[in-house]
């Protein structure tokens, strides 16, 4: 089977994927449609950019199309979980791109928006349900969302699911599911927690492409995207940053920061110089993201500065270049970040910041996503010094070594004059504890005598004068 046609679709569905602008399946589609179409459980791990979304979502369409039938007062068709509000939206618009002519209706409800016209949707009735976790959990158990009805459930993004804490509200969910109900899980790499709720909520799954992926990252990146290493120190990163968006001025950049404050000043120095940019992250409202995001999208700004939010699920087709202004905290997440360029198979280019501090880590990502980058040193702040340490020097510099060295300290090894010291400052330590001690002491022996507790040396509090006295 290699084409949409072959795989049992309605009529009406296949003309509404070719009207997306699909004309043949993507790798991750051509296995996941004839098992999905057929009401198959399936675990499936690809990529980003690959078609995951469409691979959910066509087999959801075709199966209400032909078994048509009315929702209302919460009841509904399928229920598709995503991590974060801009990954929810993001799966929207194109459910709505696919349902155009088929007359379905789709809701979306997240957190950090109004519920009101969630309410109504869902009790007037609607077939596909696109939620994070916490606010469908919420509606559930508020009686306004009926999981039994479902016919269908996706998960999506299953290891950011555990990443950001939802493992608890996300086995609740699929525990109110009927056990008729087909259920999806479907990430770009998955772990060892994800694949164990996986593995138990499905029965007799299709697993594709995930045993190449548990534990680890994606074996590489995409070949299609050039990884540029820009090694240079912390203080300059600011510089070097503002250098290359002036090198790359007639691209679609994405600028990842570590941090809300870090991506608010980053932005904020971006349109001092005169560049157009926006800035997402966790503390602007749904509407303020989404506004920006389609900013973005529409090519009304060039540069878009985010946290980690949008590491996940936004798909730009046209952007050509990410930046990333610090090395990512594991593999996994390196992968996505980088995976928001390069779309469909487009040729795009990475860079990513590394300072000294940072060089292990590199070392290490490098190392498990078994890649190899290529030296950018075409700026003016380029470190030889940070390029030429080696993985043994790196060590030396890494926060993490230095918080082992702290926690693995032998006080045997220390100068004399430093353990003098130290006794003198642990007697002192013990001559305090043990005041305080007693102190407690104190107070402990007031309150069993007066049942009150002592207010001031020597009163207390409540006591009639004529105790006092006494």
């Amino acid at each position: 089977m290699s084409e949409f046609e072959d795989f049992g679709i309605d009529k009406s569905v296949l003309d509404a994927v070719f009207s997306t602008g699909y004309a043949s399946p993507t790798p991750i589609q051509k296995e996941v449609l004839p098992a999905a179409v057929q009401g198959r459980d399936i675990i499936a791990c690809a990529p980003t950019g690959t078609g995951k979304t469409a691979a959910f979502l066509i087999p959801i369409v075709d199966f209400i199309v032909k078994n048509p039938k009315k929702n209302g007062n919460g009841k509904i068709r399928a229920l598709i979980l995503s991590p974060t509000s801009e990954l929810a939206f993001q799966t929207r618009d194109f459910a709505l791109k696919l349902s155009d002519l088929l007359n379905l209706k789709i809701t979306v409800i997240v957190g950090k928006s109004g519920i009101s016209p969630q309410l109504q949707e869902l009790r007037t009735g609607t077939d596909i349900v696109i939620a994070t976790p916490g606010r469908a959990l919420d509606l559930v158990l508020r009686g306004e969302l009926l999981l039994e009805s479902a016919e269908i459930c996706v998960i999506d993004e299953t290891d950011r699911m555990t990443d950001l804490g939802f493992v608890g509200d996300v086995s609740k969910l699929v525990e109110k599911l009927s056990f008729e109900c087909q259920i999806m899980f479907f990430s770009a790499t998955i772990n060892k927690t994800s694949a164990k709720i996986a593995g138990k909520a499905s029965r007799e799954p299709v697993v594709i492409d995930i045993t190449k992926t548990i534990n680890k990252a994606l074996v590489k990146i995409p070949e299609n995207i050039l990884l540029n290493a820009v090694f240079v120190e912390k203080d300059k990163k600011r510089k070097t940053l503002l250098y290359l968006l002036g090198e790359l001025k007639n691209e679609k950049i994405i600028v990842f920061a570590d941090s809300k404050s870090g991506a608010d000043a980053v932005s904020k120095e971006i349109l001092q110089k005169g560049f157009g940019c926006v800035c997402i992250h966790s503390d602007k409202t749904i509407t303020e993201r989404n506004y920006l995001v389609e900013k973005f999208a529409k090519g009304n700004v060039k540069i878009l500065v985010a946290t980690d939010i949008a590491a996940r699920g936004l798909d730009f087709p046209d952007v050509g270049i990410v930046i990333s202004i610090n090395v990512a905290s594991s593999a996994t997440l390196f992968i996505h970040r980088i995976g928001r360029c390069g779309r469909m198979g487009k040729n795009a280019k990475a860079f990513c910041f590394c300072s000294l501090q940072e060089r292990l880590k590199w070392f290490e990502i490098m190392r498990e996503i078994e890649c190899n980058s290529e030296v950018f040193p075409y700026h003016p702040f380029h470190s030889e010094k940070i390029e030429n340490t080696t993985f043994e020097e790196a060590k030396e510099f890494s926060p993490k070594t230095k918080r082992k060295e702290t926690e693995n300290f032998d006080e045997n090894l220390m100068p004399k004059s430093d353990k003098k010291q130290k006794e003198i400052e642990d007697k002192e330590t013990a001559a305090l504890a043990k005041k305080i001690a007693k102190r407690k002491a104190h107070k402990r022996f007031v309150e069993q005598k007066y049942g009150k507790k002592e207010t001031g040396k020597g009163k207390h509090k409540g006591l009639s004068n004529k105790k006092r006295k006494n």
